[in-house]
């Protein structure tokens, strides 16, 4: 079950990401009230992000911290999903191309899975 969990990290790490750049393009920062001086810090969340996120996945893989990390992940996927959905709501325009939605929509399918398989192996069950 563990390599389960890995692929379904790796997997929704690359969907997150992949929503990120989404994000660029529909200058998400504005969403939070930021308006063009908002790129900047929006840019320096997203490399602090990627070397968490890569760190991570290299150097806690297998570990108690692993597990951590990803129910971290999982919850940050949810968020994302939940986030975005309220945002549309507001601002139809944002997030509004068929690769947004399903890439949001699979990383929510993802996040769940996650977050079951690390309660799981966090309990004890199906680990190896």
């Amino acid at each position: 079950m563990i390599v389960l969990l890995e692929w379904l990290l790796i997997l929704n790490l690359a969907l997150l990401f992949a929503h990120e750049v989404d994000s660029g393009y529909f200058r998400e920062w504005e969403l939070l009230g930021a308006g063009d001086e908002g790129y900047a810090g929006f840019m320096a969340a997203h490399v602090l992000m990627g070397v968490i996120a890569f760190g991570a996945v290299r150097f806690l893989a297998r570990g108690p911290m692993f597990y951590a990390f990803s129910l971290a992940i999982g919850l940050i996927g949810l968020f994302a999903f939940f986030f975005h959905g309220y945002h549309r709501r507001r601002r139809p325009e944002k997030f509004a191309t068929l690769f947004s939605r399903a890439n949001l929509s699979a990383v929510l399918v993802l996040s769940v899975l996650q977050l079951g398989v690390s309660a799981l192996l966090l309990a004890g069950v199906g680990g190896f």
